[in-house]
Order: C-alpha cells, then sequence, then structure tokens
C-alpha cells in the first residue's frame, strides 16, 4: 500500500499497562492503516483486554494474532513484522506511551526524505508518573553519524520507524534470538540511511519486568562471541546478497574488526591484540577493547 502506515506491536503478559499504550495509539493525530499485535501466548488477561479493546472501539483495521506456541520475543517481533503490508512500520511496545503526533511527525519525516530507511525518535523514560504526551515538538531531524564508533545501538526499537521494502531485503540476515531492532538498526547504519528525529515522541516506561531493566553486562566469553559472530553473519549477508544499497566506504574493514575481535577471543593470541589495535577507530572506547582482551585472557 503506498504512503500507507503499519503499527506491529508483540505482546506477552502485559496486562498491567497495555490499556494505556492501546489507548495512545488510538489518539494519534493521524491513525495507522492497519495495527497488527501479535501475541506470544500471555497466560493473563493480555488477548481479552486487546480483544475488548478492539471490539469497544471498534477498531477494524486493528487486529490481534494468537501464537499457537510461545516464540520467543525476538521471533515474535520478526514474524508481525513480516505481516504488515503498509509502507511505513511503526514498532511498538505494549508497556509505554506515544505522543499524540508520533505518527504525523515521523511519517510526514519519511515521505519528505526517501533517502531515510530508518527513522528514531527522542523518548523519555518514565515510571508511573504522569507524563505530558501532548506537548510542543519539534519537526527538525539529522542524519545518524555513519562514522565506525557510531555502530552501537543507542535507541530501542519501540522508537523506531521504517520501510517495509528496507525490512524486507533485510531479513534474509537474521538469525534465531537475534534482536530484531538490533538487525534493523545496523543494516541502517551500514547503508547510511539512519536518521533521528528530534522531537521525543516516545515515553519509555521502566519498570522491574521489563527486559532492559533486567539485563545486565554479560562478560560471558561465549556469549560475546556468538553476538559477534552474529552481527558479522548480518554484514556479510547484507554486503553479498542484497543489493541496492550503497555501504557505507568502511564496511569491509569493519568485518575484518569484527573477525579479529572472535580470533582474539577463540584463541588468546597476543598478535590478535597488537593486530587489532590497527582498527581501533572501530570501537566505540578503549574501554571497550579492553573488555575484549580481559575477556580474551580470563
Amino acid at each position: 500500500m503506498a504512503n500507507s502506515i503499519s503499527i506491529v506491536m508483540a505482546t506477552y503478559n502485559g496486562e498491567r499497562y497495555i490499556s494505556q499504550q492501546l489507548e495512545s495509539i488510538k489518539e494519534q493525530t493521524i491513525q495507522a492503516d492497519e495495527v497488527i499485535i501479535c501475541d506470544d501466548g500471555s497466560s493473563d488477561d493480555t488477548v481479552k483486554m486487546v480483544e475488548r479493546f478492539i471490539r469497544d472501539n471498534e477498531l477494524i483495521t486493528w487486529k490481534i494474532i494468537k501464537n499457537k506456541k510461545n516464540k520467543g520475543w525476538q521471533k515474535n517481533f520478526m514474524d508481525a513484522i513480516s505481516y504488515a503490508t503498509g509502507e511505513i512500520v511503526f514498532l511498538a511496545d505494549q508497556d509505554d506511551i506515544w505522543h499524540t503526533k508520533k505518527i504525523e511527525v515521523m511519517s510526514n519525516i519519511m515521505y519528505e526524505n526517501r533517502k531515510i530507511n530508518l527513522l528514531m525518535c527522542e523518548y523519555k523514560k518514565f515510571s508511573d508518573e504522569e507524563i505530558e504526551k501532548n506537548g510542543d515538538i519539534t519537526l527538525e531531524y539529522y542524519k545518524r553519524d555513519s562514522k565506525p564508533w557510531n555502530n552501537g545501538i543507542l535507541y530501542p526499537g519501540c522508537t523506531y520507524c521504517f520501510r517495509k521494502k528496507f525490512f524486507d531485503d533485510i531479513k534474509g540476515a537474521w538469525t534465531n534470538k537475534m534482536p530484531h531492532d538490533a538487525l534493523i538498526y545496523q543494516a541502517a547504519w551500514l547503508s547510511d540511511s539512519g536518521y533521528i528525529c528530534k522531537a521525543v515522541l516516545h515515553f519509555f516506561r521502566r519498570h522491574g519486568d521489563s527486559v532492559t531493566t533486567l539485563s545486565k553486562p554479560d562478560f560471558s566469553k561465549d556469549n560475546r562471541i556468538e553476538r559477534l559472530e552474529r552481527r558479522n553473519h548480518v554484514y556479510e549477508f547484507l554486503m553479498m546478497k542484497t543489493s541496492g544499497y550503497d555501504w557505507i566506504k568502511d564496511a569491509e574493514n569493519y568485518r575484518k574488526w569484527l573477525c579479529l575481535r572472535i580470533q582474539l577471543l577463540k584463541n588468546r593470541k597476543l598478535i590478535n591484540i597488537l593486530r587489532l589495535l590497527k582498527y581501533r577507530k572501530y570501537y566505540s572506547s578503549l574501554k571497550t577493547w579492553g573488555m575484549d582482551c580481559v575477556v580474551a585472557l580470563r
């Protein structure tokens, strides 16, 4: 559908906060052409609450899909995005709240600048306090710098909107348990097509049950290797099997850097530490390089 908008939400045991999120989506100044909600086997009343909300508000373009078995949030999100038919896709978490003009502002930017494959908005974290979701906003946006040290993911997927065609082109790079937003962000960084809207259009709820709150730094060598190999796979796939995109000049050297990091962790050879110094610009900080060395030598 040309110039059409899809919203994709993945849910799982979200009864506590989901009504507020659904309401903030319904209150948007520009309505999405479809809202797709994929539930991953909730054991609480999430599904009933969503079905009741859709029915009571006569939301004929909204639908909920109930997975027959639990897929895990990464696979659930990937499948949910695949169901979308809109040109532009917005991602929604079950426990956040949107500014009423989130769709209006971000979709207009996407229509205005066809070079943008991924647009992120600024966000604020909150707990349960009141928020101003109708406040004044700026319409400014800027390009996310594709320099090597800017490859880190600084914006959560719930702040994303992106072109469905872009997702369809890159989804083959996804591997099991890889975060959906990591794939989209890395592809946008590699193709120099990620932008940031300066407006605070998203309110990011932090609570004890959230994945982000519970996540802790992981210094396991095996997990570190797995993450690096997964990222290397993404870049290899995109550069070899995806056409029509101008990958950044440093893409191949970036892959060499990833491979050297993997070799260091697997082989613990001093020569690899020295070789990595040549690629130090790809580290976001010397601390990260130091952690590679510490983990490798443990």
